[in-house]
């Protein structure tokens, strides 16, 4: 088969040149009967090559591909996989062909305009998300009899505008009655899902009230230890521990009590001596000993105590 310059070159040499046709043929390599047929050739047009059509070696993994764009598309920029992420992929999978084959496929995937084929896309969500979010929201709405009987008027109550307004917890309960997935709370609420799965457990065991329950913790004042060292140190005069005075300040006390290991605030040493009776000012010059040899003395007492018998 011959090339369109040779084609040209034998219609040229023939019209133009005179040559002869075996002469031709010498001296571009070809056949007589091809010079013929190009110089038989009325409408004097090179010949139309066509390569027979191939299935492109990509096309098994393309359902998958389009698959994992859909996915990708609902997801944060930072979170989609790259293209050298779903080469590897589909290599696994047992894809033979090339890296470039699978950007020329995202290529044209972008430049079609297509993102979306699933009936309920991820803008389809947000628009349901939003369009519920803002009938429940409603400042003068009243909840239905199923929804009074259901325990959920609470609910609705802390939906209303409140600095200190549990808001998130209400919106995973009403949602996931709604029938949105867990997912699609947390990606909704920017929450996580582990947070979304506890606000919802809470509620399934102890209603209302359990979910809108604060944390308790136990205050540092009432801890035993903390109120014994803290007495314990204002009997004793301040020169016992290196400050050079007869009564204490708080900040010596302060310092006392965390060599001791013991660490508490201002507030919690004076919520300490008042719910024992006191006031900062008075306690540390009645319960301040001024003796040096406090100490001993006390210990001496202890002892005498402790060597007595029940007659």
């Amino acid at each position: 088969m011959i090339t369109k310059h040779e084609y040209a070159k034998i219609r040229r040499m023939y019209f133009r040149c005179h040559l002869s046709i075996s002469e031709i043929g010498r001296k571009i390599s070809v056949s007589r009967s091809t010079v013929r047929k190009c110089i038989r050739d009325t409408l004097g047009e090179a010949p139309q090559y066509t390569r027979t059509p191939k299935e492109k070696i990509i096309k098994p993994f393309e359902a998958w591909l389009l698959q994992a764009l859909e996915t990708d598309s609902a997801l944060p920029k930072r979170n989609r996989r790259t293209a050298l992420a779903l080469f590897d992929e589909i290599q696994k999978q047992g894809f033979t062909g090339s890296y470039s084959r699978v950007t020329e496929f995202l290529n044209d995937w972008r430049k079609s305009g297509v993102r979306v084929t699933s009936s309920f896309s991820h803008w389809d969500e947000i628009t349901h998300w939003m369009k519920w979010l803002y009938s429940i929201e409603q400042p003068h709405r009243v909840p239905s009899n199923a929804e009074v009987s259901a325990g959920l008027c609470k609910i609705y109550d802390v939906l209303a505008p409140s600095p200190n307004s549990p808001r998130t917890k209400a919106l995973v309960v009403l949602a996931n009655l709604e029938g949105f997935s867990i997912s699609h709370i947390a990606r909704c609420l920017a929450i996580s899902r582990k947070t979304v799965q506890g606000y919802l457990a809470a509620f399934q065991a102890g209603g209302e009230s359990e979910l809108f329950k604060g944390k308790s913790r136990l205050s540092k004042s009432h801890d035993l230890e903390l109120k014994k060292c803290i007495f314990a140190l204002l009997h004793e005069p301040p020169s016992l521990h290196g400050f050079n005075r007869t009564t204490w300040r708080m900040d010596d006390l302060q310092v006392a009590l965390n060599k001791s290991g013991h660490l508490a605030g201002e507030y919690t040493i004076r919520k300490v001596i008042k719910e024992a009776g006191f006031r900062w000012k008075s306690a540390k010059i009645v319960l301040t000993s001024t003796d040096p040899e406090y100490r001993e003395k006390y210990q001496h007492i202890q002892d005498i105590l402790s060597s007595l018998r029940k007659p």
